[in-house]
């Protein structure tokens, strides 16, 4: 009684295919890093501004000389005669 070796996926005798880079998938393999650096740059920009806005919202409101609550407490007791409640 002879026994046959068993080829497995992870025997060193089993004959995977082997993935050949043809130029087609060489220039796909560029194409594709060239688009996440381009989105890695335009989140990266994203990111930025978004970061300078809330800065500049949370900044800007502190430098205003006068307490805007107090403003409009003004304006509505000048234009009702009243204070508001």
């Amino acid at each position: 009684m002879t026994s046959t070796p068993l080829v497995g996926i992870n025997s060193p005798d089993s004959e995977a295919p082997e993935a050949k880079e043809t130029p087609e998938s060489a220039g796909r393999d560029r194409r594709v890093l060239k688009d996440l650096a381009f989105l890695g740059k335009r989140l990266v920009t994203y990111a930025f501004i978004g970061f300078i806005s809330i800065v500049l919202n949370f900044v800007f409101p502190r430098l205003m000389p006068n307490d805007p609550a107090e403003s409009m407490i003004r304006d509505i007791y000048q234009k009702t005669g009243q204070r508001p409640s």
